[in-house]
């Protein structure tokens, strides 16, 4: 049995579905893959293979990633490989040439709050209705968008099955020494409270802004933004000028899976009141670098913390306001939800993930 799985994204996107790939790909040789064959189709920009194994071959392809004739070019390109299915990690799959079809969707955002994306990218993931109606199966990473799916998408519920993420296994609690010195590399005040994600409207930020501005001026941490730039990015500049947070709060950018567990464990607690999320991994990450976390009360947010993290409603300031203050001012508390969050992520692993996958491989390739 022969596997393509699309790994073209990894090399563009090394953060959310670059890493869901590099996660999936390195587990699923721990698994018991038998008489299967995988087949990692990579970017030819990208050189080094993305995992060593004997029943694992790269093999590059010119069809850049997101191209508007995306669907047509790789399948073209892809023909004479002969897998038998194909695994699309990116939402968008090529036309099926000759085999079964596999797609992961992370979440349906572009429909849910269309205002936070260009035309353009409005216009790419169009492509993801054509795709889910050809695929053989989805999978959705949350129960919360596999409801997503099925209630925009007319597709049948048989084809779409749950299959959690995980965190990466360089999450881990880090030494105080560690974390004092990549917060002095950065310019970091010695407290300061996480934000992790793409900085971009649909993310809440204006609003959590708003809610920090609530906070007492003198007893509040700084706030830390760890995120590339996003859709309307300047919105969130002007809001925090609007309040005059110019001075308390820190966009770094960019953050490496080296310094990012490192600023984790050093803060005081993970900000994540998004409004919309397919999974959440910052939820998780944060959770297994021993970081308390505040996140929105619905969606896969809520699902995925479970009881181990602080549910706030994500539409009001003042809730994320009190939120932030009765964490700060209960050391009790912030022990518990780190307890809570060790158990919580243990409840996630990207063995179990590559496990699922790997069975469902097997079935729709049993299908043919």
């Amino acid at each position: 049995m022969k596997i393509g799985i699309d790994c073209r994204l990894h090399y563009y996107n090394r953060t959310g579905i670059g890493r869901y790939i590099r996660n999936l790909v390195r587990a699923l040789p721990e698994c018991a893959i038998g008489d299967v064959e995988l087949v990692l189709f990579q970017s030819r920009r990208e050189r080094e293979a993305l995992v060593q194994a004997p029943a694992i071959r790269s093999r590059r392809v010119i069809a850049p990633a997101h191209h508007r004739w995306e669907r047509w070019l790789l399948a073209t390109e892809l023909a004479p490989k002969r897998v038998d299915v194909l695994h699309s990690p990116d939402h968008v799959a090529p036309k099926r040439m000759g085999w079964e079809s596999v797609v992961t969707i992370h979440d349906l955002s572009f429909l849910a709050h269309p205002e936070a994306y260009s035309a353009e990218s409005l216009h790419y993931y169009t492509k993801v209705f054509r795709t889910l109606q050809n695929a053989t199966k989805v999978i959705a990473v949350s129960d919360f968008t596999r409801s997503e799916i099925l209630d925009r998408i007319s597709i049948a519920p048989e084809r779409v099955t749950t299959i959690y993420e995980a965190v990466d296994p360089a999450y881990s609690p880090r030494p105080a020494s560690e974390c004092e010195s990549i917060r002095i590399s950065l310019e970091i005040p010695d407290s300061y409270m996480l934000v992790v994600g793409t900085i971009e409207a649909r993310k809440n930020l204006e609003r959590l802004l708003a809610a920090y501005a609530l906070l007492p001026r003198t007893d509040r941490p700084h706030l830390v933004f760890a995120g590339g730039r996003g859709y309307h990015y300047d919105r969130v500049l002007e809001a925090v000028q609007e309040h005059r947070l110019e001075d308390h709060v820190t966009f770094l950018g960019f953050v490496s899976d080296d310094d990012l567990p490192m600023l984790y464990s050093g803060a005081v607690c993970l900000l994540y009141p998004s409004r919309y999320e397919g999974f959440g991994l910052p939820i998780l990450e944060a959770m297994a670098c021993g970081c308390p976390v505040i996140t929105s009360n619905h969606g896969s947010m809520a699902e995925i913390a479970g009881d181990a993290a602080m549910l706030v409603d994500p539409n009001s300031a003042e809730a994320i306001a009190d939120s932030i203050t009765t964490l700060l001012g209960d050391s009790t508390l912030q022990e518990r939800m780190i307890a809570k969050g060790h158990a919580r992520v243990k409840q996630f692993s990207w063995r179990a993930t590559a496990e699922k996958t790997l069975a469902l491989y097997r079935e729709v390739a049993g299908s043919r």
